[in-house]
């Protein structure tokens, strides 16, 4: 069985040939509240049943049932029906902590994403968001900061806001071990410790597609999410000892306290190679005395 023209209205059909029919339900959400047919219900009907063709078609973009060589996208030489619509992926993140802040980097990978439908860059913007660890998973996060370019969609903020830049203010970027990062958001105000253990997420989204009603899409909070307890920095050779603990004083089982042995924890800040360390009860009772030595610390 092969099409007999070139857009696929007509078959032809031989002895021995199988057909396989694929249907697909298509629903549309009433446009207003009155109950009866109209013409914008019957284009929500319609835009839904251009989506599931369009998703059945998958690589065959242009609809003719065979895989034109343009169109293979994975390059295995088989035509992949089901494909959606997908967002661009995150960015990748790394984050620099200081006292009272978490500074984030990522890179622009996600702008270069081509829309396995459109075949578009339809990349649009960034979004900043942040909770704390013991919230639930999906739950409760805190939206920091959004870009996004500057075209006839969203707030046109512009990526330039937040991209990295030289002593000249032309466009830089930054290197953390093999990845390179071209864009930087400072949280500050973060309580140093466990008090504050924030989570950070930089997500990318789409312009989605207004003609065909597909809203924008967003990648997921959970691909870089990143946890970080903002403290004081390491000191340099030369600079002041700033030595410290947090959270001080320590309460078990506060709201903020990791629940396994190894998340709940006092951190010691600005710490001489040598030093004792003395921790007491609010009633001043002695319950633990360390002995601390850089030379062989290992925790």
């Amino acid at each position: 069985t092969h099409p007999a023209n070139d857009d696929s209205t007509a078959w032809d059909f031989y002895p021995g040939d199988t057909l396989n029919v694929v249907y697909a339900v298509g629903c549309g959400r009433w446009a207003t509240n009155e109950l009866k047919d109209s013409p914008e219900r019957r284009e929500l009907l319609r835009a839904n049943l251009d989506w599931a063709q369009k998703a059945y078609n998958g690589e065959d973009s242009n609809g003719n049932g065979v895989l034109d060589d343009w169109e293979d996208q994975d390059g295995d030489g088989e035509l992949d029906r089901y494909i959606l619509p997908s967002p661009p992926p995150s960015p990748r993140l790394h984050i620099e902590v200081d006292a009272g802040k978490a500074v984030l980097y990522w890179d622009n990978s996600p702008e270069d994403f081509e829309d396995p439908i459109s075949r578009k860059k339809d990349f649009e913007g960034y979004r900043i968001y942040a909770r704390r660890k013991t919230s639930g998973i999906d739950k409760q996060w805190t939206l920091l900061g959004q870009i996004d370019k500057i075209n006839d969609i969203g707030f046109n903020s512009g990526l330039d806001v937040l991209r990295i830049k030289d002593e000249f203010g032309n466009p830089s970027y930054t290197i953390f071990g093999p990845d390179t990062f071209y864009y930087k958001f400072e949280n500050t105000g973060i309580l140093n410790g466990w008090p504050d253990k924030n989570v950070f997420s930089v997500t990318s989204y789409d312009t989605g597609d207004p003609a065909t009603g597909l809203v924008s899409l967003e990648s997921s909070t959970l691909e870089n999410r990143t946890a970080v307890v903002a403290g004081q920095a390491p000191v340099e050779p030369g600079e002041e000892w700033v030595t410290g603990v947090y959270p001080n004083p320590y309460h078990a089982h506060a709201a903020w306290d990791g629940l396994g042995v190894r998340e709940r924890m006092i951190w010691f800040y600005g710490l001489p190679p040598k030093a004792t360390i003395r921790i007491f009860t609010i009633a001043g009772e002695l319950i633990k005395t360390i002995d601390h030595d850089a030379d062989t610390y290992n925790g």
